[in-house]
């Protein structure tokens, strides 16, 4: 069959490869956004506290 040589077989292995360290990456960031979107929720309720203590 053609196309099944050596080659493709290991640039399929290659793709796999980039794609389980993207999906990887992906998750390592999603999870980073989420830490980060807590940090602001928390520094915002903080802002709005002393904003109306300081009235």
């Amino acid at each position: 069959m053609a196309g099944r040589g050596p080659r493709n077989e290991q640039a399929a292995e290659g793709q796999d490869e980039e794609l389980v360290r993207l999906r990887e990456e992906n998750k390592r960031l999603r999870r980073a956004e989420a830490q980060w979107q807590l940090e602001r929720e928390v520094l915002r309720r903080a802002a709005a506290y002393f904003a109306r203590e300081v009235k």
